[in-house]
């Protein structure tokens, strides 16, 4: 048995001669290639490229960063934007209610200020002046006369009169 083992541990040291010489001749082919010149200035220029895409991918998460922030302002912006809306459709709300019981109020309240009667329902019916003008004979007088009224000094003071009570009724 002993002689076994010999014979092992014998094949053994061979086997680890013979792989280091391999060893050795691949080392030394490798040492010889060349590397073609578009692929060694592509091995020398991957740090940079490396480098290059890390400083892209950091300003990108920057840029990334910024605009979730941007998407929160604007989203409170517009929640707070809703909420102002619906409180202030709450306010027409009520304002118009408000408005329609004045307004109903009002109509109930309203007397007339002038105390002046209704005019009849034949005063409605009866033809406009113009067609009552248009049936005299001479028109050229009547128009002429109608000059001289509305000329006069009279027909002045009352439309001037008229004008001041229009005033103090919008007042």
């Amino acid at each position: 048995m002993i002689t076994l083992l010999y014979e092992i541990t014998e094949d053994y040291d061979e086997t680890e001669k013979h792989l280091n010489i391999l060893k050795e001749r691949l080392l030394k082919c490798i040492e010889t290639l060349e590397v073609p010149a578009d692929e060694l200035n592509y091995l020398i220029n991957v740090r940079s490229v490396l480098i290059e895409e890390e400083n892209k991918y950091i300003l990108m998460e920057e840029d990334l960063n910024y605009l979730k922030e941007e998407i929160t302002k604007t989203d409170l912006t517009l929640n707070t934007l809703d909420k102002n809306m619906e409180n202030v459709q709450e306010e027409i709300k009520a304002l118009k209610h408000e408005l329609r019981t004045l307004e109903s109020e009002a109509a109930k309240d309203i007397k007339p200020t002038l105390g002046l009667p209704d005019l009849p329902m034949e005063c409605l019916k009866l033809p406009p002046l113009q067609n009552e003008v248009l049936k005299i004979g001479n028109p050229h007088a009547l128009l002429y006369e109608m000059n001289i009224i509305q000329q006069s000094d009279e027909m002045k003071n009352m439309i001037a009169f008229l004008e001041q009570l229009y005033e103090k009724a919008d007042h």
